[in-house]
């Protein structure tokens, strides 16, 4: 999700940090930014700042600004293109690694071969068996999975394979 396009700019809205009392300003955009920057957890200011949603304090949303190129999920560890998923923690405990056969051999954007191993890394705004694959930013990031013929609501198999110590599958 990104503030640059022309339709973000209608109507300014504070996204402010997340301190205990009165957060700081980060930046200016659109109510509509802000609400899809709480909904999807991470967002791209225009100015190249990556931020992600901390809490609510006091019926306010507060944010924070990471170095992360695309945020940090509920564990605290970056978000990794076609590595990192958001599970149901009830269902799938965070930080578990995961295997998805099904995904093995796709050909990643960056020319290697997925290995078909994952990180529970985020949290899913679902309950039960489901997960959320993090595919990067744009409609090129999905393309490996959906040429093996597993795109949106897809069925797989998932194994856990134990538990990650150091945020990589």
């Amino acid at each position: 999700m990104s503030a640059s396009s022309p339709s973000t700019w209608t109507k300014p809205s504070l996204i402010s940090s997340a301190s205990k009392t009165a957060g700081k300003p980060i930046a200016e955009t659109s109510k509509r930014f802000r609400r899809d920057l709480v909904k999807q957890g991470t967002g791209l200011l225009r100015d190249g700042r990556t931020l992600y949603y901390v809490t609510r304090i006091a019926g306010e949303s507060r944010f924070r600004v990471t170095s992360s190129m695309y945020g940090l999920g509920s564990t605290g560890c970056p978000l990794i293109p076609s590595r990192t998923i958001a599970v149901d923690p009830h269902f799938v405990k965070l930080g578990s690694k995961v295997y998805i056969p099904q995904l093995k051999g796709a050909h990643l954007p960056d020319g290697t071969i997925h290995d078909g191993m994952f990180i529970a890394a985020d949290r899913g705004h679902f309950r039960g068996a489901h997960i959320d694959l993090f595919a990067g930013i744009g409609p090129r990031g999905a393309r490996p999975f959906i040429r093996k013929g597993y795109g949106s609501r897809s069925h797989v198999t998932v194994y856990l394979a134990g538990r990650s110590t150091d945020c990589r599958p």
